[in-house]
């Protein structure tokens, strides 16, 4: 008899998705890169 091989361990992704379009708008009406360069560092 032989023992049941263990199972392999599943380990949980985050994954972001990010529509272009919010990028976009953001920087062109509520961070401009020249006024709130923070932002996109």
């Amino acid at each position: 008899m032989s023992m049941p091989q263990p199972r392999p361990r599943l380990e949980a992704v985050t994954v972001y998705l990010l529509d272009a379009n919010v990028l976009i708008t953001a920087k062109n009406q509520y961070y401009p890169i020249h006024r709130v360069p923070e932002f996109w560092d």
